[in-house]
Parts: structure tokens; C-alpha cells; sequence
């Protein structure tokens, strides 16, 4: 709510200033009757109230998105993370970032302050090498460069794995898009209420006790055990499942039911050694056991029911200091649409600003925001030395009919903010964010923006501020009221980023291209790895898909699959071609 308010009194800044006089009017004196203050309300006290919100957002949004909101509190120890789907509340969660050390003394800790900094040691290492290999010569050198790059990949890669294990254990199906089958899930609540009832001191030898009224767990909580997968595909469930039954353990206790944790058995060891034989060799690990079985059968059913419905797209909503991470790349989030807003009241904007585009007062009804293909334009290699990414592009960028760009050389500010104000697409190919091109008080003071693909480096980097909300040159998009814009994290090669770009628009129906070539001069089992899955991108490209879902899609066609395939990510909406 504060970071909503927060953007809002930003805009209305911004529309202030373009009211105040300029030029000769500067030695006049003003005219109060200029400056409508009042008319220019962007709607930060309406963000106040919530009623108003959900009506005009989270009730708003089609019924196949979800908003998931990620917090970090002040004491930087917890991570509060609210999931809300339409005609639903929201389902908060609260998760001690130290959870798993506070039970087990030998587990190490993770906290966030740990996280962020052998995050930029990886990112620092990272935009070093790719600076420094432009002027790499001679065999040995170049391949030693490659195996650098390989090796910060693979480091990247644990990290997020670290970073999902640790932070969201088993709490980590609240990221998922899978919506779950109502009976089944009512089954298997039942088959949990009988493990508890079974296992729980507090309930053992219920029958001969007084009758007492039992809590009854949320659907939610119980979809997070469904969400985390078939154990038949997945080796090792032991700590997310554990961290699940410690939740509800800690439920119960709040609500009464008090039960020691040393008089419970949450080991899941022999479970996944030798299922078969726990059960007899081991009685006190029944209850895992039990818990385990029930969601092989939820599992097994599903199967059999068919195609489960699901979500198609996640809207995150990011802390001020939680931009930095690549959240799409966590092992399960990988694949899926996903896109980042700042705020809800961003997102507020950008359903009435479709709703006004569309002319359709219902978006349920037409859940698909579009824009024009025929309507765009183009940056290409502005700086002149960027050659490969020229020659790669060039030629399907000309072949777009109704576009206009600028190829090879400087364009002006007035170029710049005509192609963002007139047309519904941007293509960036250069440096930066072309922010050397247009101020970025320039792109915020525009009318409206077309959605902008930024494919140069650090292009959606923010500076945090400490207390204040970040700024960068995406920021300024996003006040100028663009529905998308995809940007990079931190730097990439730019071999490696035409890659994904030629994928990305691929997928996203905007052109054919030619299968990328893969040169990377690996040893044989890092560059198998990387050409198993730059293979994968070069099947014949599906058309329909959003802009969201065509990056998640490209990221496979990068060679190095975290090192540059995890720094592009989409600030906005989803957003289709027509």
C-alpha cells in the first residue's frame, strides 16, 4: 500500500511539472489558475482505501493471473510473502528466513544480508568477464574465459537453488500456477486430518476424551503439500515436507493444540531410501509415511482426471530491496509467465488503462491486452559497434511492414520520444538502456509509452535508495505508464543476448528467424550442456503466446542458462501481438 502511494505522488509530480511554465514564462509571474493540482489526482488517496482497491485491481484482473506480493520486513529476518488470485482473499505467509538453522543447529545460515552479498560477488565476477572478453586472443585464453563464465553459471545456479530451499522450503508451492482439483484436494485433507489425528499427542486417544471441536486447516495450507509434486518425480521432498509439517504443527499451537516437536517425528530418511520397508522397520516414522502415501494418491489421481487447471500468469509485486534477484530463475518458477510491477496501484493503472484501450469495461471477459504488430520501431546498434547484433537483425527488422527505425547511427531525443509515444512496440538493440539517448525525465513525462524491449546491458538495473523506493531508467517507464518493458538485470554478452532476443521474438510471433548457430568454444560436457538446451529453441516457433511467456521460453536458448539467460525479465503486463 505505502509503495503504491509511494509511485503515485511520483506521477503526479511529474504531471505537476509539465503544467509549471518554462522557456520565457520563467521571469512571469505565475498564474495559480495553471497549476490544477486537484484535477491532476492520480488516485493515491483511492490506494488508501481497500475496497477501492480490489474492486479496481485484484477483482479487476482476469480470472488467469495471480498477484504475488514479496516483502522483506524491517529487521531483514523475515520474508512475508501474500498470494491473491481473482474472487479470492489473500493468503499471507510469513517465513522466518532462519527457520531451518533455529531447528537444526548444523544447518548453516542464509539470511538475506548473506544472499545479497554473494549475489553481487557473483554479478561483480560476472560483468568483469564479460567486459573482459572482448579482448581475449589465442586459444588457451579464450577457453579458460569460457570455463570462468561456466563455472559462474553453475555458481549462480546453486544459489538460487540455496536461495529456494532455504528461504521457501516447502513453502515454495505458493509460487505454483497449478490451481488444484477440489475433491482430490478435499481427500487428501481428509487423509492429513487422519495422519494428525493418528500421531499428534494431542490428539491420540481422542475417542476417550471429551468431545472437543478440531481445527480445520485452510484449503490453502494444504494446497502448499499438493504443490510441491508427485514424489514419484521428485528425489528429495525430505525438507520441504518437513517444513510443511512443522507449519501445521505451529497452527495447531495457536490455536490450542499443544504438542512438544520432540514428541514428533518428522524424519523422512527412510521414507526416501526404502519406502517399503520404513513402515515396519521404523513405526515411529509412520506419520511421515502416512503423509508421503497420501500424496503419491492425490498424485497418481490427478494423472488420471486429466489436464489440472491453472494459472497462466504471475504478477510480482517486489520490496524495494528485493529487485535485484533473478526470482524467475528459482527451480520453481522456471518456465513459467511471470512479470514484476512495483506496486498494485501500477497494476491498478494498467487494467484501466486496457480497459480504456480496448474499450471493454470487463476484462474477465477478454482476458488478452494486445497490441498492434504493424505499429513499431526500432533501435539498432546505435553506438555503431555492435556489428554481429546488426547484421543478425537488420534484415527481419526491415521486413516488418509499417515500422520505422534507425540503424547504425545516433538517433535524437525527438526520434526517441516519438517512437515511444506514437507507435505500440520498441525494439532497443544497444548499450545501456538508451538512456544516453532520451533522459529518463523525458520518457516520464510522456502521455503514454509503447511497451519497450531494452536489449542492452543493465538496462533494468535499480539504484536502491535505502528508505525511499529504487530509481532507474525501467522506473521511468513505468511512471510513463508503458503496460511492459523488458530489461537485463545486470550485464550480458551480447552473443548470448541476441540469442535469447531472436528466441524471445520468436516466440512471441513478431518474426521468423534462423536458428541460432552455437560457437562457444566449451569443453565437451559444459558445451553439451548448453547446446542441449539452445537446441531446444530451435523447434518451429509458437505463435499466441504473451510477452511474458515468450521470455520465459527464450531463456533456454542461451548458452549459459543463469549467467545471461536469467538476467532479462518483464516489468509490466502481459501483452499479446494482434
Amino acid at each position: 500500500m505505502a509503495r503504491s502511494v509511494s509511485i503515485s505522488r511520483g506521477q503526479l509530480a511529474v504531471r505537476v511539472d509539465q503544467t509549471l511554465p518554462t522557456g520565457d514564462h520563467l521571469l512571469a509571474w505565475p498564474d495559480a489558475n495553471e497549476v490544477h493540482v486537484e484535477r491532476l489526482n492520480t488516485g493515491a488517496d483511492q490506494l488508501l482505501d481497500p475496497i477501492t482497491l480490489r474492486e479496481q485491481c485484484l477483482d479487476a484482473m482476469p480470472s488467469t493471473w495471480q498477484v504475488l506480493t514479496v516483502s522483506l520486513s524491517r529487521t531483514k529476518g523475515e520474508i512475508l510473502v501474500s498470494r491473491t488470485r481473482s474472487g479470492q482473499g489473500p493468503f499471507i505467509l510469513s517465513l522466518p528466513l532462519d527457520r531451518h538453522s533455529s531447528r537444526d543447529s548444523d544447518e548453516g545460515s542464509f539470511g538475506y544480508c548473506q544472499a545479497k552479498a554473494e549475489l553481487q560477488d557473483i554479478l561483480t565476477l560476472a560483468n568483469n568477464s564479460t567486459h573482459n572478453g572482448q579482448g581475449t586472443s589465442g586459444k588457451g585464453a579464450r577457453s579458460a574465459w569460457w570455463e570462468g563464465r561456466a563455472a559462474l553459471d553453475a555458481r549462480l545456479k546453486d544459489f538460487l537453488t540455496n536461495m529456494q530451499n532455504v528461504w521457501f522450503g516447502g513453502f515454495q508451492g505458493v509460487f505454483s500456477q497449478r490451481l488444484p482439483a477440489r475433491d482430490l484436494l478435499s481427500r487428501f485433507q481428509e487423509s492429513l486430518n487422519v495422519v494428525l489425528d493418528n500421531h499428534l499427542p494431542s490428539r491420540r486417544g481422542l475417542a476417550k476424551k471429551p468431545k472437543i471441536q478440531q481445527v480445520s486447516l485452510d484449503p490453502r495450507v494444504t494446497d502448499l503439500f499438493v504443490a510441491l509434486g508427485d514424489p514419484a518425480l521428485f528425489s528429495d521432498m525430505e525438507e520441504p515436507l518437513m517444513d510443511l509439517l512443522y507449519f501445521v504443527v505451529d497452527i495447531l499451537q495457536f490455536h490450542g493444540e499443544r504438542n512438544a516437536y520432540d514428541e514428533i517425528d518428522f524424519d523422512l530418511v527412510c521414507i526416501l531410501l526404502m519406502p517399503s520397508t520404513a513402515s515396519s522397520a521404523y513405526p515411529t516414522y509412520q506419520m511421515t509415511i502416512e503423509v508421503f502415501d497420501a500424496l503419491r494418491q492425490y498424485h497418481d489421481a490427478a494423472k488420471k482426471g486429466g489436464d489440472q487447471l491453472a494459472i497462466e500468469h504471475t504478477i510480482l509485486i517486489l520490496d524495494k530491496e528485493l529487485h535485484c534477484f533473478p526470482w524467475e530463475s528459482l527451480p520453481c518458477l522456471d518456465g513459467q509467465a511471470l512479470t514484476r510491477l512495483p506496486s498494485l496501484g501500477c497494476l491498478r493503472d494498467r487494467i484501466l488503462q486496457q480497459h480504456k484501450k480496448e474499450g471493454d469495461s470487463k476484462v474477465k471477459d477478454k482476458p488478452k491486452f494486445c497490441v498492434d504488430r504493424r505499429r513499431g520501431a526500432y533501435i539498432l546498434n546505435p553506438a555503431g559497434d555492435l556489428k554481429a547484433t546488426q547484421a543478425k537483425f537488420e534484415q527481419p527488422l526491415d521486413q516488418l511492414a509499417g515500422w520505422e527505425g534507425v540503424t547504425g547511427s545516433t538517433p535524437s531525443e525527438d526520434q526517441l520520444k516519438g517512437y515511444l509515444k506514437k507507435q505500440d512496440i520498441f525494439l532497443y538493440f544497444g548499450h545501456g538502456s538508451g538512456a544516453q539517448y532520451i533522459r529518463s525525465g523525458a520518457v516520464r513525462k510522456l502521455d503514454q509509452c509503447a511497451v519497450a524491449l531494452l536489449m542492452g546491458c543493465s538496462s533494468g538495473k535499480l539504484t536502491e535508495t535505502g528508505e525511499f523506493e529504487p530509481y532507474g531508467a525501467l522506473m521511468s517507464y513505468m511512471q510513463a505508464g508503458c503496460p511492459a518493458v523488458m530489461a537485463t538485470l545486470w550485464d550480458v554478452t551480447d552473443k548470448d543476448i541476441d540469442r535469447f532476443s531472436e528466441a524471445t521474438l520468436q516466440k512471441w510471433g513478431l518474426f521468423e528467424l534462423e536458428p541460432p548457430a552455437d560457437s562457444s568454444p566449451l569443453k565437451k560436457s559444459t558445451q553439451a550442456r548448453g547446446r542441449s538446451k539452445a537446441q531446444q529453441s530451435r523447434a518451429p516457433s509458437s505463435t499466441g503466446l504473451s510477452l511474458d511467456q515468450a521470455v520465459a521460453q527464450g531463456r533456454s536458448s542461451c548458452i549459459f542458462r543463469y549467467l545471461n539467460g536469467a538476467a532479462p525479465v518483464v516489468y509490466g503486463i502481459p501483452i499479446f501481438l494482434r
